[in-house]
């Protein structure tokens, strides 16, 4: 993923590792750095020459201690962190397409970076990404198998298969606005201005609902909102009659229609966001980030970089300077017990385990 944060985290571990060397006891290293890669996403492996492939033998001075260090095993997932987000009652998620470099081949593919995160209006912040060779939906169901809640996204078909079980869709108003914003800023069209004007006046509460608690923003939402919503629809439904199948407004307009119920729920619910947005700010560091890092040199090298992107935004997240935590998280992990690995997560950090 570049930038001084692949930097740091990779002298951090090299440190760890060099410091264990000097004591001369190899083995100790193994048994100490196994919390590192049980729990945390990063390259180990690549730091850490010292490794054995078979139980009971020696290799490079290090005897293989059974449930640690396993050969072979990617040390990519944050699956400490899935589990915090999988408490959570509602999630936001979006997919951003990277380049990959395919094996062999010598050039690049186009691979997913999926990001799920809480919302702005949930006391924990964390956002998880998850690199994946595809777009497939399938991906989407194996991070968030077994979560009930809502999930707030855009129209992608490959988050339909979640809301066939225990999984509610909440859908992105910001997505069926921007339909009407380009047709307006392309054509000038008259009819996306007067459409522009309804979801103006819905984000005008929005910019107060958001400082509010849930049961204030619910009430605000019905009291306020709900009559803008019902024009909204009036609005839709009377200009699509009017509209010729396969023009832009009729389009734009179906797409709204389509998802009437899905774009609404958060008139019902003060939890929920009325869009998509917060993930997609989430998202942003990612497509900026492409133009240094150009591509990911392997699906291991792609959930590596995702693995460790978690942490650095959510540490921004948490208002933490993502120097600071990393520095003292690599610091405490081989040493840190693994029934309390949760603590060192950048929303438990700062009130728990912060020593500053």
């Amino acid at each position: 993923f570049g930038g001084s944060c692949h930097t740091v985290l990779y002298d951090r571990m090299r440190t760890v590792v060099a410091g264990l060397v000097e004591d001369g006891s190899r083995a100790r290293l193994n048994e100490r750095f196994a919390a590192f890669a049980d729990h945390w996403g990063f390259a180990v492996r690549l730091c850490c020459p010292y490794r054995a492939k078979t139980k009971g033998k020696v290799e490079s001075g290090v005897k293989y201690v059974k449930g640690n260090f396993i050969p072979g095993r990617s040390f990519t997932d944050l699956e400490v962190l899935r589990q915090v987000l999988m408490t959570r009652p509602v999630l936001h998620a979006d997919e951003t397409p990277v380049a990959m470099l395919a094996p062999g081949k010598g050039k690049t593919h186009k691979a997913y970076i999926w990001s799920y995160g809480t919302t702005e209006f949930d006391p924990i912040k964390a956002v998880l990404y998850d690199f994946a060779e595809g777009r497939s939906g399938k991906h989407a169901r194996r991070v968030l198998k077994g979560w009930t809640g809502t999930l707030v996204c855009d129209d992608y078909a490959g988050y339909k298969a979640l809301f066939q079980n225990t999984v509610t869709e909440a859908g992105c108003m910001a997505h069926a606005r921007r339909k009407f914003h380009d047709l307006w800023a392309n054509h000038q069209s008259t009819l996306a201005k007067e459409a522009l004007d309804l979801f103006g006046a819905l984000y005008d509460v929005e910019r107060i609902a958001r400082e509010l608690d849930a049961d204030q923003r619910h009430r605000l939402r019905q009291l306020r909102s709900k009559p803008i919503t019902d024009t909204m629809h009036e609005w839709l439904t009377l200009h699509r009659r009017r509209a010729t199948d396969g023009t832009a407004i009729a389009k734009a307009i179906d797409y709204s229609l389509g998802r009437w119920v899905a774009l609404t729920r958060f008139l019902d619910d003060g939890a929920l966001p009325i869009d998509n947005n917060w993930i997609e700010n989430r998202i942003r560091p990612i497509a900026l980030g492409r133009s240094n890092w150009l591509f990911a040199g392997s699906l291991r090298g792609g959930q590596r970089a995702a693995a460790a992107m978690s942490l650095i935004q959510s540490a921004k997240l948490n208002g933490l300077d993502p120097y600071r935590y990393l520095r003292d998280v690599l610091e405490r992990l081989p040493t840190h017990p693994n029934s309390r690995i949760e603590e060192l997560l950048p929303h438990r950090w700062t009130s728990a385990t912060a020593e500053h």
